[in-house]
């Protein structure tokens, strides 16, 4: 099991990688379906996760809950180099491709989005990065709450502290990179981290909303139904 998390400090995020590891294959990697999915994906090159998995687990110890009542939406996983015969894998499962070019499947009835690093938005946006966009990635992030990968093969955090502690530890949310395909899902998420994390929003982020609102208030409420079901 995880260890307890009230003896953890977040101001010292190194201390978290090997819990977060445990608790990656105590409470998400938990068939030997997905096993063998992460395992195969490793044999080439590193794994990276990224997105909702890693702040709801940051989140969880913030706010001293046990990692089993954690509901997470899905799993993000950015994949360093997938070569011809990690492709052959994949297409032994069911596997669709989103709007983006990542691809989409279920592990234990779990929803996975995997990418590969040279599929991903931040890639295409920022092409003249190349080799050096792992270390990068979390500077793509709309949010600061996300602005941190895990590399599963190396064990560790890639993150910027500046960014890290004024979300995890000062409780302030705000944005990294305003560049965003998805204002109103932006919004949406704002109003969600506020209501259910009790978070102080930033001036930039308050002004974001602002300008955003009336340009995107027709999308909202089905944005708001589409990403959580209600």
């Amino acid at each position: 099991m995880a260890k307890n998390k009230s003896n953890i400090n977040l101001h010292n995020i190194e201390d978290l990688k090997d819990s977060f590891s445990e608790f990656l294959y105590n409470h998400i990697f938990t068939s030997n379906e997905e096993i063998k999915f992460i395992n195969k994906l490793l044999e080439k090159d590193d794994l990276l996760i990224f997105g909702g998995v890693i702040k709801d687990f940051l989140l969880a110890i913030r706010e001293s809950k046990e990692f089993y009542d954690i509901d997470f939406k899905d799993i993000d996983l950015v994949a360093t180099n997938i070569q011809d015969e990690i492709k052959e894998f994949l297409n032994d499962y069911s596997i669709r491709v989103n709007v983006f070019g990542g691809f989409k499947l279920k592990l234990d009835n779990k929803d996975y989005d995997l990418w590969e690093m040279e599929n991903t938005w931040a890639f295409k946006e920022f092409p003249q990065l190349g080799f050096d966009l792992e270390n990068y990635l979390p500077k793509t992030s709309f949010f600061n709450s996300t602005a941190i990968l895990y590399s599963i093969k190396k064990n560790e955090f890639i993150f910027e502290r500046q960014n890290y502690e004024k979300f995890y530890v000062d409780n302030e949310l705000d944005i990294v990179l305003e560049s965003n395909p998805y204002p109103e899902l932006c919004i949406v998420k704002s109003y969600d981290y506020y209501y259910k994390h009790n978070v102080q929003i930033a001036k930039s982020l308050r002004d974001y909303i602002l300008k955003k609102y009336r340009l995107e208030e027709n999308k909202l409420e089905q944005t708001q139904v589409n990403y959580y079901g209600k």
